[in-house]
């Protein structure tokens, strides 16, 4: 009897670990075989009531730029022009942005035709995730944001976007704002700090 006790314990310890190695090799593989999406230059980029100044800072050797509201009255931010995608695939958009003296509140949308969106609004003093929403045919939206030094984080939005060409809207808002209206009116202009070449978009494989 207590051989086949023994037997049967084996037999579950190399289940669990098969199991465990199997959910582990999952997830490497889905980060191994994303694929970035070319993105636009960001002097193509739009600007709503967005001010884009490039300061004397660098990150990593890159141009670091202010990104600041010239209007507290009407929607403000900057969007790239239209990307190409596959439709209904997963895709991650991440861009690295820190703190400035007067802001610390940063938001981030994926758009097809709108009202198709998902959002997302990051806290950039605490390095926490303010809230994260989609709206009307986009799924499953995440967000997350990771430091990366010096009071430098990595925001980043994941959704599936129903549709085959997307918008990337961003810029400074304040911590009272909806999750899905960030880019609305605000009490203060308010700024935060950019680096415009981490912007990417990367298709996400299942």
């Amino acid at each position: 009897m207590k051989k086949i006790i023994t037997i049967l314990l084996v037999l579950i310890v190399v289940s669990c670990k098969k199991n465990a190695k199997k959910a582990s090799e999952t997830v490497i593989k889905k980060e191994l075989i994303a694929t970035e999406v070319n993105i636009p230059f960001y002097t193509s980029w739009g600007k709503q009531r967005i001010d884009l100044e490039e300061t004397i800072i660098e990150y990593n050797q890159e141009k670091v730029f202010r990104m600041s509201r010239n209007s507290i009255a009407v929607s403000s931010y900057a969007h790239t022009q239209n990307i190409s995608i596959n439709f209904e695939s997963t895709y991650r958009v991440s861009v690295l942005v820190k703190a400035s003296e007067v802001n610390n509140f940063f938001g981030l949308r994926i758009v097809g035709s709108y009202p198709d969106r998902a959002d997302a609004i990051f806290d950039l003093k605490e390095g926490a995730l303010v809230g994260v929403k989609k709206e009307r045919d986009f799924r499953n939206p995440e967000a997350t944001i990771e430091a990366m030094g010096d009071d430098w984080y990595k925001c980043s939005l994941t959704t599936e976007p129903y549709s085959d060409i997307v918008r990337i809207l961003f810029g400074p808002t304040t911590e009272d704002k909806a999750v899905l209206g960030w880019e609305g009116l605000v009490d203060n202009e308010n700024d935060v700090f950019i680096v415009p070449s981490s912007l990417t978009i990367e298709e996400i494989q299942p």
